[in-house]
């Protein structure tokens, strides 16, 4: 009884919660500023996924303050699943060179306009990283709405998803010298599910970076053959956090 009861009642409490927030998504303007370790950053929020994500409330922070700490001013930060730029326009303000990486046409134009907003010089690519090159579909649970801010996008093909558009997809090898672009030293990949596919098509990149932030999405891929991949490429990988079916990892050369 009491654990019906107290199931009821946290229920109760993330509608309430939830209720709120979209009252003061309709009472802000069009843009909201947060702080992350003595940086602050401006983002569109015309959406409410987009304010949701610009307030944190998809718990965001945490991995942003890893990464101000990490990074130093001559580093080049690939930003790999960008989205609409929470990463990006933080962590750009502390490195010469920011490459963010965002497959989903409208959340990549909002990502040049944050980063724009934001005086951040990244060089956008609107494209999904793998481990081979051509074209790929990018769906959405079917839970979920096409709507900017929605960080939930992926390339892999499961029965509860819609397709949203077909995306250019490459490897990150073939984007470095496409694009003549510079090597990573620091890289943050989330990309729903494509994780080890992103790692295998850079070989490059794996042998000039210094840190890797991964968020590894366990619905749809096994977190051992991603340590195992880097720790043969001579990282030492740790856990940073887990959430639900989540696991942030960090592995360092």
């Amino acid at each position: 009884m009491h654990t019906a009861v107290d199931q009821l009642a946290s229920e109760a409490q993330t509608h309430l919660e939830w209720r709120y927030l979209q009252t003061r998504h309709r009472l802000t303007g069009n843009t909201h500023t947060n702080t992350v370790a003595g940086v602050s950053a401006t983002f569109y929020t015309e959406t409410f996924r987009e304010y949701l994500r610009a307030r944190d409330y998809q718990n965001e922070s945490f991995l942003i303050h890893r990464l101000l700490d990490e990074v130093e001013p001559t580093d080049v930060f690939w930003d790999i699943g960008a989205n609409i730029g929470t990463h990006s326009c933080y962590v750009g303000q502390r490195v010469s060179d920011v490459i963010s990486i965002e497959p989903h046409p409208l959340t990549a134009l909002r990502l040049v306009e944050n980063c724009r907003m934001n005086d951040v010089d990244a060089t956008v690519l609107e494209t999904a990283l793998s481990n081979e090159s051509g074209t790929i579909e990018l769906c959405i649970p079917d839970r979920f709405d096409d709507e900017l801010g929605v960080g939930t996008f992926t390339t892999r093909d499961h029965d509860d998803a819609n397709t949203v558009c077909s995306a250019p997809v490459m490897t990150g090898d073939s984007a470095l010298t496409e694009h003549d672009l510079p090597r990573p030293t620091v890289m943050k990949i989330d990309v729903e599910g494509a994780e080890y596919d992103v790692l295998r098509g850079f070989e490059t990149a794996l042998e000039s970076c210094r840190a890797i932030f991964c968020e590894v999405h366990e619905r749809y891929v096994d977190s051992d053959p991603i340590v195992d991949l880097l720790t043969s490429n001579g990282y030492t990988v740790k856990l940073l956090r887990t959430r639900s079916r989540e696991t942030q990892l960090v592995a360092r050369n």
